[in-house]
C-alpha cells in the first residue's frame, strides 16, 4: 500500500484503508468500487452460507429434482473446455 490518500479505499464493513485492488467493481458507484472489501465480503458469503445451509441444501435438491436431465444434457451438449 502507498502512502498516497488518492490510493486507498475505505471498507464499511471493517474500516480498513486498503487499495482499490482489494474491492470488486461495481458500475453503479461513483468510483466503480464496492464499498466492502472482498476478504469482508467473503466473510458476509461464508456466514450466511452456514447459516442458511439446510435451506440452500433444500433448494438445490428440489431444483434438481424438477431439472433431472439438465446434468446430464450439459455434459454432452455444454461448451467444450480447451487447454
Amino acid at each position: 500500500m502507498t502512502n498516497d490518500v488518492r490510493n486507498v479505499k475505505v471498507c464499511s464493513t471493517c474500516q480498513l484503508g486498503k487499495e482499490p485492488a482489494a474491492f470488486a467493481k461495481d458500475k453503479h458507484r461513483v468510483d466503480g468500487l464496492k464499498n466492502v472489501c472482498r476478504s469482508c465480503a467473503a466473510d458476509y458469503a461464508a456466514a450466511y452460507r452456514e447459516k442458511h445451509r439446510e435451506e440452500l441444501n433444500a433448494y438445490q435438491r428440489q431444483w434438481r429434482r424438477d431439472n433431472p436431465t439438465y446434468q446430464r444434457e450439459w455434459r454432452e451438449y455444454g461448451p467444450r473446455r480447451t487447454k
